[in-house]
C-alpha cells in the first residue's frame, strides 16, 4: 500500500498526489487573482457508501440492491466486479480522513448505507456495529475541522425493501421517514448538513424504467413516474421530521439532483419544446413538486403522459396524481438545492430521434440528442465537457426557482487507469468549471459550496472499475345432497395449462420462481408444459362430462388475444355441455412485471387488480355466473412474502405478510364493488373469495393448545369477513391438543390469527382485523423497536369497503392441526412468532402422500359450524378438498377420504350451515407447486412422460361420478368390471 504523504513535506506531496487533487481545497483556483471565493464558501469532495466502503456483509450489515444485483447478475457490470471490498473504507476510514486533510477540505459529502444501520430496512433492528462505524467516521472528520455532509440514500436501498416493491410501493415514504428518524437520532447532534436523496432521475428512471442501474426493473413508462411520486413524498416526510425535531437553529436539509444541461439544437419552436420536455423528464419531475410555486408535477410532461396513456389503452394516466394536500405538503421542503453536474447535450424535436419501448418515458418525450464532436471526451462514454454548462445550469436554477441556496454536490471527470497520476484533463475540467462557479457568484447566484467527485477512485456502478388433514362420520342415517347442491372439480392455470410462453403470454411469478430455483422443486418438474391443457382443453371437458353434472373452478388471467381465444374456447366448450364455469381471477400466478413493482405488498396492486378484473368481467360476465376473486390470500401472503415456500419467495418476515393481507383484501373488495356496481344487476352473478382454512384443536386438549387454535383461526379467517359476492379461502379446521389449559389458549390464539386476519374484515359485524391480533402485533412491534405496529391499520373507509364484500365464502379445506404453545426459537419478527404455536397432526390419522396432509373429516364439520356461528350463517362453498396419492389408478384411500369428508359435510348441512357446493381438488394430476408432480391429487392420472399427457380415470373418479349422480354416500361402493389393477398385497 502506498504510504500517505506527509503534510509537512510539500515536495513529497506533489510527487504522490495527482495534479487535480492539488487543485482541490480552500486555496484552489486563484488564477484570476482579482476574483476570490467567499470565505464561507465550502470546498469538499463526495463519495457514496456502496462505491467505497466494502464490508458488504461485515458485522451484521444487510444486503442492498447493488449487493444483490452484482452477486446474482454479475455480467451487467462491465468488468464483472462489485463493491464487496471496493476501496475498503469500512476498514480504512482514518486514511480517508487523512486524505481530506491533505487536500485541505472544508467539508466531505458521503452517504450512509441504509442496510448497514438497519439490516432489514426497518427500524426495529439497529446494527450497533454499523452505527459505530459511522460514529467513528464522523468523529474523525470533526476532530480535524472537516464538516460532514450526509446523504441518507445514495442508490443502495435494502434488498428486503426492494422485495416489497422499493420506491414503487406507496409505503416507501413511511419506511424512509422511519429510517431518517433513526439516523437523525443517532448522528444529528454532530451532523448539521443532510441530503435526503442523491439523483432521483438515476433512482427512478434508470433503476425502474430501464435496465441501466439497480434494481433494473425495466417497468417502462410506469416505474419512473410511480417512483418519482413516492420519492418526493419520502423526501418531504424526512425534511419535516428533521426540521421539527432535530435541526435546531443551524441544521439544514435538502435534496440533490443530477442536471445535464440541455439546450435546443436550433432556435426552432420544436427544439425549444423538446428541450423543455427533456428537462422536465430528467429533473423537473423531481424538483417542481418541491421548488416551484405551484407544486406538483410539471404541466407539459403531465399532459403528454396523460394523452399517450389514453391512446395506449390505459384506464387512467400512467402519471400518478398528487392530492391537494400532498402538493402543499411537499412544496417548499428544502433549505438548499443540490446539483450534480457533469455534462450537457443539444436537444431536438425533429432530428436524432430513436425508437423507444411503448410505453416508456423516452417515448413520452420523444426527443433526439446530439453532442458535438469537438467537445472534449472522457473515457466514460456519456461524459463530454460542454462549454460553460455549469454556469448555465446555475443561472437557470436561479431564475426558475427564485435563486435558492445551492450547493454543487458533485462535479467531476473520469480518466483511464493507465493514465496513473497524470490527469491533466481532469485539471482542465476542474479549472473551467470553477471559473463557471466564480462567474455564477458574480451574477448573484446563491451558491454556497462545491464538492468534487470523487475523493478517490471507486466502484463506478455498471462501469465497475474500468473508469477509475380420523374416521368417517356415520350415525346410520342416509343423508342426501339437495338437487341444487353444486359438485365440482378444481384446477389452476399454472398447474395444468403449460404453454408458459406461447402466443404472447407474459411471464408469471411461478415461471420466474421455477426457472430460477429448480433445485427447490421436489422432482424438478415445472409448469412449462404441465398437463398441456392449453392445447388439450377439449379432452379436459370430456373428463368433466364423464364425471357428470359439474361446476368447474379454475382459470387464470391472460390479457392478449390468443389468451382470450383459449378461454373463449374453454368456456364455450363447458357451456355447450351444461357445465357451469366458476372462474378464479387470481390463483397464485401474478405477472412477474407486477411483482417487480412489489406485487401484493404494493398498495397500487389494488388498482392493478381492479383494472384486470374489469377487462375479464367485460369479456366473460355474460357467460360466467360464479366468480372467485382470489384463491387463498393467506397462503399467498404467509408463504409467498414471509417465507420462500411459494413464489415470489420474498422473505420479509413479520412485515410483508400483513402488508400483503391488507392489500389483497382491499383488492378483492374493490373488484367485488366493481361487479356489484357495473355487472350484477344485468348478469345476476355471484362473487366471492376462497380461503385456505384448516380446523384446529388443542393438542391433547391442553389449554395452551386451545388458545393457539383460536389465535390460528383468527388470523386465518378474520382478515376477510364479508357477505354477498364471494371469495375462496383455504380453510382447514384446527383443534387444541390434549385440552390442557395452555393448549386451549394456544388454539384460541391460533384461530384468531389464521381466521381473524382474513375473514373478520369481510364477515364480522364490526369489520376490521381481529382485535386480538391487533393487540398482539402492536405489543410485539413495540418491543421489537418498530415505531408503529407491523399490522397496518384499516381506515373507516377501507373497513366500510371490505365489510360485506362477498356473496359467498370459498373454503379450501384439507386437514386439522393439533395445537400447543411453541417451544421453538422462532424468527422475530415474524408471523409465526406473533402466533407462537406449534402444529402437529394426529398420530393415528391416515397419512396421504403429502407429509402435511392426514385425514380428519370431523374438522370440516366443526369448521363449518364454527364459521356458521361466528359469521351469522354465511353462504359457503367448499372450493377445494382433496387427497394426495402416489402414481397408479387404484386410489381407494382417496375415494374413502372423499366419502368421509362428504359425510361430515352432509352432517354440517343438516345442522344448519349454508354450504351450497363442494369441489374436489383436483380434476387431474398437476404441478403441485414446489412438490412438482411428486404428489398426485387428480381424479384422473396424468402421464407426464407421454407426449399427449394422457389422462386416465382413477377409481376415485368413478366413485365421485356415482356420488354426483345418486347424491348420496354409498360406503364401499365400487364399479363393477372396473379394469384397474389393484396393488399387490405385501405381508410384513
Amino acid at each position: 500500500m502506498q504510504k500517505s504523504a506527509s503534510l509537512s513535506n510539500p515536495s513529497q506531496l506533489t510527487k504522490t498526489i495527482p495534479p487535480a487533487a492539488l487543485a482541490i481545497g480552500s486555496n484552489a483556483f486563484t488564477a484570476k487573482q482579482q476574483r476570490k471565493f467567499p470565505d464561507d464558501f465550502l470546498f469538499g469532495t463526495a463519495t457514496a457508501s456502496y462505491q467505497i466502503e466494502g464490508g458488504w456483509d461485515a458485522d451484521g450489515k444487510g444486503e442492498n440492491i447493488w449487493d444483490h444485483l452484482t452477486h446474482t447478475n454479475p455480467t451487467v457490470i462491465l468488468d464483472q466486479s462489485n463493491g464487496d471490498i471496493a476501496a475498503d473504507s469500512y476498514n480504512n476510514y482514518k486514511r480517508d480522513v487523512e486524505m481530506m486533510r491533505e487536500l485541505g477540505l472544508d467539508a466531505y459529502r458521503f452517504s450512509l448505507s441504509w442496510p448497514r444501520i438497519l439490516p432489514d430496512g426497518f427500524s426495529n433492528r439497529i446494527n450497533d456495529a454499523g452505527v459505530q462505524f459511522y460514529n467513528n467516521y464522523i468523529d474523525e472528520m470533526l476532530k480535524y475541522g472537516i464538516t460532514p455532509m450526509i446523504t441518507l440514500n445514495h442508490w443502495d436501498l435494502p434488498q428486503k425493501l426492494q422485495d416489497l416493491g422499493g420506491f414503487l410501493n406507496p409505503l416507501f415514504p413511511q419506511w424512509f421517514e422511519d429510517y431518517s428518524r433513526v439516523v437523525f437520532d443517532l448522528f444529528g447532534d454532530r451532523v448539521k448538513f443532510w441530503i435526503t436523496f442523491n439523483e432521483p432521475r438515476e433512482v427512478c428512471y434508470q433503476g425502474y424504467d430501464t435496465v441501466t442501474l439497480a434494481p433494473m426493473l425495466n417497468a417502462t413508462g410506469i416505474g419512473a413516474y410511480l417512483c418519482a411520486k413516492h420519492l418526493v413524498l419520502a423526501h418531504a416526510r424526512s425534511y419535516y421530521l428533521y426540521k421539527k425535531e432535530f435541526a435546531g437553529v443551524d441544521g439544514i436539509c435538502g435534496i440533490t439532483y443530477s442536471i445535464v444541461w440541455t439546450e435546443p439544437l436550433t432556435d426552432s419552436k420544436e427544439d425549444e419544446i423538446a428541450t423543455e420536455l427533456m428537462r422536465q423528464a430528467d429533473w423537473g419531475i423531481y424538483s417542481e413538486p418541491i421548488f416551484s410555486e405551484s407544486g406538483g408535477f410539471p404541466k407539459e410532461l403531465t399532459e403528454v403522459v396523460n394523452q399517450k396513456s389514453k391512446v395506449q389503452g390505459f384506464s387512467k394516466s400512467r402519471m400518478p396524481e398528487f392530492t391537494k394536500e400532498e402538493i402543499e405538503f411537499i412544496r417548499g421542503t428544502y433549505d438548499f438545492f443540490g446539483i450534480n453536474h457533469y455534462t450537457g447535450v443539444l436537444v431536438s424535436g425533429t432530428e436524432y430521434l430513436q425508437e423507444h419501448p411503448v410505453p416508456s418515458m423516452q417515448d413520452d418525450i420523444n426527443v433526439g440528442t446530439f453532442t458535438p464532436s469537438d467537445w472534449p471526451a472522457a473515457p466514460s462514454p456519456w461524459l463530454k465537457q460542454s462549454p460553460n454548462s455549469l454556469l448555465k445550469v446555475l443561472l437557470h436554477i436561479k431564475e426558475k426557482y427564485n435563486n435558492p441556496v445551492m450547493y454543487i454536490t458533485e462535479n467531476g471527470w473520469s480518466t483511464r487507469l493507465e493514465q496513473g497520476l497524470e490527469d491533466d484533463d481532469r485539471v482542465r475540467y476542474y479549472r473551467d468549471n470553477l471559473e463557471n462557479v466564480l462567474d455564477a457568484l458574480d451574477a448573484g447566484v446563491n451558491l454556497k459550496g462545491y464538492m468534487a467527485w470523487s475523493l478517490m477512485d471507486n466502484f463506478e456502478w455498471t462501469q465497475g472499475y474500468t473508469c477509475v388433514t380420523i374416521n368417517a362420520w356415520s350415525d346410520g342415517k342416509q343423508r342426501r345432497f339437495k338437487d341444487d347442491f353444486k359438485f365440482g372439480v378444481s384446477t389452476a392455470a399454472y398447474q395444468v395449462e403449460g404453454a408458459w410462453d406461447t402466443d404472447g403470454k407474459g411471464e408469471s411469478i411461478w415461471d420466474t420462481y421455477m426457472h430460477s430455483h429448480p433445485e427447490l422443486i421436489a422432482d424438478g418438474r415445472n409448469g412449462d408444459v404441465a398437463c398441456d391443457s392449453y392445447h388439450k382443453y377439449k379432452r379436459d371437458v370430456e373428463l368433466l362430462r364423464e364425471l357428470g353434472d359439474l361446476r368447474v373452478q379454475g382459470f387464470p388471467h391472460e390479457q392478449n388475444e390468443h389468451g382470450f381465444q383459449y378461454y373463449d374456447n374453454l368456456i364455450d366448450e363447458l357451456l355447450n355441455y351444461n357445465i357451469t364455469p366458476m372462474i378464479t381471477l387470481y390463483h397464485f400466478d401474478l405477472p412477474q412485471k407486477l411483482q417487480d413493482l412489489g406485487g401484493w405488498v404494493n398498495p397500487l396492486s389494488i388498482d392493478w387488480f381492479e383494472d384486470y378484473a374489469r377487462v375479464v368481467f367485460n369479456k366473460y360476465a355474460h357467460k360466467v355466473p360464479f366468480w372467485i376473486t382470489i384463491n387463498q390470500p393467506n397462503a399467498i401472503c404467509i408463504y409467498g412474502y414471509g417465507d420462500r415456500m411459494l413464489a415470489p419467495g420474498i422473505n420479509a418476515k413479520g412485515v410483508s405478510e400483513y402488508l400483503c393481507a391488507k392489500n389483497i383484501l382491499l383488492a378483492h373488495a374493490k373488484v367485488y364493488r366493481l361487479y356489484e356496481r357495473e355487472f350484477k344487476k344485468k348478469y345476476k352473478g355471484s362473487v366471492g373469495i376462497s380461503m385456505a382454512i384448516n380446523w384446529s384443536d388443542p393438542l391433547n386438549n391442553k389449554t395452551e393448545n386451545v388458545e393457539a387454535v383460536e389465535r390460528y383461526r383468527e388470523f386465518e379467517i378474520h382478515i376477510c369477513s364479508l357477505r354477498s359476492v364471494g371469495i375462496s379461502m383455504a380453510i382447514n379446521w384446527s383443534d387444541p391438543l390434549n385440552n390442557k389449559t395452555e393448549n386451549v389458549e394456544a388454539v384460541e390464539r391460533y384461530r384468531e390469527f389464521e381466521m381473524g386476519v382474513y375473514l373478520d374484515p369481510i364477515w364480522s359485524k364490526k369489520g376490521d382485523f381481529s382485535s386480538v391480533v391487533k393487540k398482539i402485533v402492536e405489543k410485539k412491534s413495540k418491543q421489537q423497536g418498530f415505531y408503529r405496529s407491523r399490522l397496518p391499520t384499516l381506515s373507516p373507509e377501507e373497513i366500510k369497503l371490505l365489510k360485506g364484500s362477498a356473496d359467498f365464502l370459498g373454503i379450501n379445506h384439507y386437514t386439522t392441526f393439533l395445537i400447543k404453545p411453541s417451544t421453538k426459537n422462532l424468527h422475530s419478527p415474524s408471523y409465526a412468532d406473533d402466533i407462537g404455536v406449534d402444529l402437529e397432526l394426529g398420530e393415528h390419522w391416515e397419512q396421504s402422500a403429502s407429509n402435511w396432509l392426514r385425514s380428519a373429516p370431523y374438522g370440516l364439520y366443526k369448521l363449518c359450524i364454527f364459521l356458521n356461528l361466528r359469521y351469522d350463517y354465511p353462504t359457503m362453498f367448499i372450493t377445494e378438498n382433496g387427497w394426495s396419492t402416489n402414481t397408479g389408478l387404484w386410489d381407494r384411500s382417496r375415494a374413502e377420504t372423499m366419502r368421509r369428508y362428504l359425510n361430515a359435510l352432509l352432517l354440517a348441512i343438516e345442522d344448519g350451515t349454508e354450504v351450497k357446493g363442494y369441489t374436489v381438488w383436483s380434476l387431474m394430476d398437476n404441478i403441485e407447486w414446489i412438490a412438482g408432480s411428486s404428489e398426485r391429487f387428480g381424479l384422473y392420472e396424468v402421464d407426464f412422460e407421454s407426449e399427449e399427457k394422457t389422462r386416465t380415470a382413477r377409481l376415485s373418479a368413478h366413485v365421485y361420478k356415482r356420488i354426483i349422480k345418486k347424491r348420496i354416500i354409498e360406503e364401499n361402493w365400487e364399479p363393477k368390471n372396473l379394469k384397474i389393477s389393484k396393488p399387490k398385497r405385501v405381508d410384513l
